[in-house]
């Protein structure tokens, strides 16, 4: 759902996607929903503020590799042998 992989989802994003999918949601429950998850306060949704959210206690090694598996790094040709 993250098309810039970022590793965010906006306010507009989110409701265009719920609206897509046949869901209509008033902005002040959008805002409401966003205040509830949105942990850093930031106006965006991230995979922090869903773990977060979640009561999941996680430390900060552990998000990154979470972070990780959902947004792995592009493959690197191998480097040359000299």
């Amino acid at each position: 759902m993250d098309p810039g992989r970022t590793g965010t989802i906006d306010r507009e994003f989110l409701k265009e996607t719920l609206s897509k999918l046949g869901y209509k949601m008033p902005q002040k429950q959008l805002d409401n929903l966003i205040k509830e998850v949105d942990m850093s306060n930031d106006g965006t949704i991230g995979i922090e503020d869903v773990v977060g959210t979640m009561c999941i206690d996680l430390n900060k090694e552990d998000l990154l590799m979470l972070m990780a598996s959902l947004q792995p790094p592009e493959e690197q040709a191998p480097a040359e042998e000299p």
